[in-house]
């Protein structure tokens, strides 16, 4: 039990020093797994973390190497994570994360509403990020890059606005065409146009990306763009 004790200590450790660093606001979900979590430990288990956060970059990951490194030099334990963005919570990518997130132990998290809105303002910036790429390919002459960007700026607006009815998204792009449509079209909760616009976006997404023979345009683009800057003031408007 001391090698248990010792062991949860150092994982408590590290949760406290990352909440209360300058990255702490980051952390949504923390997961112990592996041979710590099953209560089946000598003295050479590792402490298995899965670190869920909303904006992953070098600096959060040279900060957590560190902090470990400070745990293992100070306690004698170490450290060994898996550092995630939040999107692998409501969709895991591989096993490892499913299983955790499973049978794991929970050793942090925001709540589901808390996650669920640090998730659409994700999409809301990464909306904003693909409307500035899709001016800056218009401005450049490349019309076909510009739409394709554009409509991947609306489609993640409109992965936002979906989370305000559902937990679980549609995994094709027609099904979260098709969704955005009985839930918020045909309810009257949005003009119809703007379904009708977000339909034929995907339909000029898909001739510009796959269509050799079709002409793009500038006029192509600016619809596209502005289809994209619609959705993502409506998706902001409501959080």
């Amino acid at each position: 039990m001391d090698h248990l004790r010792r062991k949860l200590s150092a994982a408590e450790e590290f949760k406290r020093r990352l909440l209360e660093s300058r990255f702490g606001e980051r952390l949504v979900k923390l997961v112990l797994f592996g041979s710590v979590s099953r209560k089946e430990v000598d003295r050479d288990s590792d402490v298995d973390l899965i670190v869920f956060l909303t904006n992953v970059d070098g600096g959060v990951e040279e900060f957590l190497d560190e902090i470990s490194s400070d745990i293992w030099l100070e306690m004698g334990e170490r450290i060994e994570k898996v550092v995630l963005p939040l999107e692998e919570i409501r969709h895991p990518t591989s096993w490892l994360v499913y299983r955790s997130l499973a049978t794991g132990v929970e050793m942090y998290s925001l709540s589901e509403e808390e996650l669920k809105e640090k998730e659409q303002r994700g999409y809301a910036q990464l909306s904003g990020y693909f409307i500035r790429a899709a001016e800056a390919s218009m401005a450049d002459g490349f019309f076909r890059a510009s739409v394709d960007l554009a409509y991947n700026a609306a489609e993640l607006a409109v992965r936002g606005l979906l989370l305000f009815k559902m937990d679980d998204l549609p995994s094709t792009h027609g099904g979260i065409v098709n969704r955005f449509g009985d839930l918020f079209v045909r309810t009257g909760e949005v003009e119809a146009e703007l379904g009708r616009k977000l339909t034929l976006a995907l339909e000029a997404r898909n001739r510009a990306r796959y269509v050799i023979g079709v002409e793009v345009g500038r006029e192509d683009a600016e619809e596209a763009i502005d289809l994209a800057r619609k959705l993502m003031a409506l998706l902001e408007s409501r959080l």
